[in-house]
């Protein structure tokens, strides 16, 4: 489960599973849409009209001393839909 406020008036709700692979690399995948039934995304009256979050998910993946992840948000921003991604990569340096 991941949970998180975005400061302008958005809150979800992502839930998933996780799996470990043969190497050790365990990988977690979280997602939700607007109406999905068991998990959510919270949004102001104003975000609704205006810059509606559709659905989050996020990948990640752990190896080792790495943490990497990508993550997808679909958006209809002023009845523009796009999708913003963003990822990286973290190493614990021991």
């Amino acid at each position: 489960m991941c949970a998180f406020s975005i400061p302008r008036g958005v809150s979800l709700i992502a839930g998933g599973g996780y799996k470990k692979a043969e190497n050790g690399e365990i990988m977690f995948n979280v997602t939700t849409e607007a109406d999905d039934p068991d998990w959510g995304i919270i949004q102001s009256s104003f975000m609704k009209r205006k810059a509606k979050t559709l659905s989050f998910n996020r990948k990640m993946t752990i190896l080792g001393n790495t943490l990497s992840y990508y993550q997808e948000t679909a958006l209809d921003i002023y009845g523009k839909k796009f999708n913003h991604q963003d990822s990286n990569t973290l190493t614990k340096v021991l």
